[in-house]
Order: structure tokens, then sequence, then C-alpha cells
């Protein structure tokens, strides 16, 4: 049998929101194909893997924690985007709490491997549009470099409305919040997005109440009437409680 929630989703809200947030950044994937204003794009990452959760939230144990979980999760597979819920902000919205607005944190990991130097790496696509080593063959797949990846994924996101069809609950538009360095080494560095969407949702505020029958009220024939198609009338009463 399928969950169902008082809102109406057949699926947690925040399941949704990770789950509309990969399919949006399908197009970077090699394969598949976007576009940069009025020309189509090759995509360029490997993989786009859901993160179990913040890479602060793995620091407990050291300061590297989340990062060797986001490798681990990679496979070695750069360029690469891990997708992390984070926090969310509840702001009442309605009587008696019935309906509430919050916005979620969404965090984006961009993954790169400085394969060629960590400079040509962070600034610039010059190994999908060749340069002036003739040695080099242009490739549109080819990784394009962390600069590339924030903005591609910017200007995939912005403003992309993460709505549903139930009617208890409304995902609204993605919002950029900021951009983070989070680890920069020699062989890798990772940068985060944190985008921030509001999610309005309503709880039925009788899922708690049992109703019960109390009785049926007849009326039946007179006596004396023949008619055949006379009408029996059944009224139910019915109490909350």
């Amino acid at each position: 049998m399928a969950r169902s929630f008082d809102t109406g989703l057949s699926i947690p809200k925040r399941t949704l929101v990770r789950n509309k947030v990969i399919e949006l950044l399908q197009p970077l994937l090699k394969g598949g194909s976007y576009m940069r204003g009025d020309e189509p794009m090759a995509g360029f990452l490997r993989a786009i893997v859901k993160v179990p959760g913040t890479l602060q939230s793995f620091n407990y144990e050291d300061n590297d924690s989340g990062i060797k979980l986001l490798y681990a999760l990679l496979l070695g597979r750069t360029p690469s985007i891990g997708v992390a819920l984070g926090d969310r902000v509840m702001k009442p919205a309605g009587v008696g709490g019935a309906r509430g607005f919050a916005a979620l944190d969404v965090h984006l990991y961009f993954v790169n491997n400085h394969q060629r130097s960590m400079m040509a790496r962070l600034e610039s696509d010059v190994v999908s549009v060749g340069d002036e080593d003739e040695e080099i063959e242009a490739d549109d797949e080819a990784d394009p470099g962390i600069d590339v990846m924030l903005e591609c994924a910017e200007e995939l996101l912005t403003a992309e409305r993460l709505d549903t069809t139930q009617p208890g609950a409304v995902v609204k538009h993605l919002e950029l919040k900021r951009e983070e360095d989070v680890y920069t080494g020699r062989q890798h560095c990772i940068w985060m997005q944190v985008w921030e969407v509001g999610v309005t949702s309503t709880i039925n505020k009788k899922r708690a109440i049992t109703q019960r029958i109390e009785g049926f009220n007849t009326t039946l024939p007179t006596p004396g009437e023949t008619d055949p198609q006379a009408e029996v009338d059944f009224v139910t009463e019915v109490s909350e409680t």
C-alpha cells in the first residue's frame, strides 16, 4: 500500500525537492545537451549523486569526513555534482498551524579534478574550445572547469519552480543564496552553491477526528398508501468527536 501524507503528496517534500533538482541538472550529464544563449552545448558531467547530508553534518569526527564521503559516492568520477538538502526554517502562515511556509536549503557540491593545472581548471573552458597547443584537440564534452560548472548550474536552476499537482503543498522557485569554496587541494577542488526554495504546505487539521454513526431516521409510507413508487428516505446523523 502506497504511503500518503496529509499534505496530499505521495512522497515527502524533501524527496520531491531533491529529485526535481537532480532532474533539472540532467542536461549537464555526458550525452545530454543544454542551451547557452542561442547555442546548444554538450553535457560534460560524469555523475550527479545524492548526498545523504550536508558536508558540515559529517564533520563531527574530523574536518575531512564530509569530503571523504563525497569522494566515496563519486567513485573517482569528475567533474560531478552532489545534491544534498539542508535546514528548513518554518514560518507559520495560517490559523492553528494548519498551513505553514518553510524555506528549505539545497546544497550543490561541485567536484573538479585538476587534470591540467589548478588555474586552467578554475578559470576557463580551455579544453572544450581548444587553445594554442596544437596537440590538444577540442572536445565539447571535456571538463570545463569549476567556474563554468557553477555558471551552468545557475543558468539551469535560477527561478525554476518545483510545483506539484497536489493541492496540499506548493514548492516555489529556486533562489541562489551563496557560493562557497569548500576545499582546494593539489588534485581536486570542491565548491558549494546554497539554494533556497520556499515550500508551502497544508496539514489536515481534522486528521485526529473520528466519525461515528449515531443512528438512522427512517421515513416509511403511511398506512393506506398504495403507491408502489413511494419514497423511503434514510437520514444518517453523523457526529465528530
